[in-house]
């Protein structure tokens, strides 16, 4: 953006303008996601990320994914800034590498993490 500013000058002081150029850049979010093992016998594994702005204030209502295991599954954030992810195909035991995004926004940098989930 570029901003203007111009003062007119009075008795005591003379005019003067200057324009400035000002860069509003993305803010980072943080996304809070930790490793999870699971036991086989459930068969809906119940996954929870936390996504947060970068002044620690939560987001609502913003989809978020992970893959796991060459399958994606997507959920949005609830009022909390928690979203839930509902894994069905996992279903042999061993440990996965997951990987969870958020593909950010008009106004959020895209961020994702990687963490590993074990099924028992």
């Amino acid at each position: 953006y570029v901003a203007s500013i111009s003062f007119a000058g009075d008795d005591d002081y003379n005019k003067a303008s200057s324009t400035v150029k000002v860069v509003v850049s993305k803010a980072v979010p943080k996304l809070s996601a930790k490793a999870k093992t699971f036991k086989k016998s459930v068969k809906v594994k119940k996954y929870k990320v936390t996504l947060k702005n970068n002044l620690n204030k939560v987001l609502k209502n913003v989809k978020l994914t992970v893959k796991v295991n060459k399958r994606t599954y997507s959920a949005k954030t609830n009022s909390k800034g928690v979203a839930t992810f509902k894994i069905t195909k996992l279903t042999k035991r061993g440990t996965f590498k997951a990987k969870v995004s958020f593909k950010g926004s008009s106004l959020y940098k895209a961020v994702s993490k990687s963490v590993k989930i074990k099924v028992k």
